[in-house]
């Protein structure tokens, strides 16, 4: 079988609030491709309302278990180390915004690049800001899960 190579541009600011929506996406794409870029955004929508919900079961469902973030500062943890600091509520993610978005998908492997705003509690205090983000899915036992996830801050101007 050969391995389904799409390029999907989905250009959009949206917040994790509209879950499930999208807009402008690529219209050559052929519907079995649309659903598994609809299907990854899904699941991206899905991790990002877990995070500012505190919903550990889903995001345990969502993230591959040998999974690795890498924050702006250059920080790595893992899929446990992240998880725990949203139980212990030493992070709170207040909002997730994203928009620029672009999904590649490289048969099961799905690569979503583009801006987000956050807004998180952590350190004893408010934060915000603004990064280019890349997160790797993949597909397995019926389901997309992250398995990375890096973030570089923009610049401000």
């Amino acid at each position: 079988m050969k391995p389904v190579f799409v390029i999907a541009v989905v250009t959009m600011s949206v917040s994790s609030a509209a879950f499930g929506q999208t807009k402008g996406a690529e219209t050559g794409a052929d519907s079995f491709a649309l659903a598994v870029v609809q299907a990854v955004l899904q699941t991206e929508f899905e991790c990002d309302r877990a995070l500012m919900q505190g919903d550990i079961s889903r995001l345990e469902h969502l993230v591959y278990d040998g999974a690795t973030r890498t924050d702006p500062s250059g920080a790595m943890t893992d899929k446990a180390q992240w998880i725990e600091a949203v139980r212990e509520g030493r992070v709170r993610y207040v909002s997730i915004e994203r928009e620029d978005m672009k999904v590649r998908i490289f048969g099961g492997v799905a690569v979503v690049t583009g801006i987000v705003d956050i807004k998180w509690q952590g350190n004893g205090r408010d934060n915000d800001s603004r990064n280019r983000y890349l997160r790797v899915y993949v597909h397995r036992q019926g389901r997309w899960q992250l398995v990375a996830h890096q973030a570089t801050r923009i610049a401000q101007p």
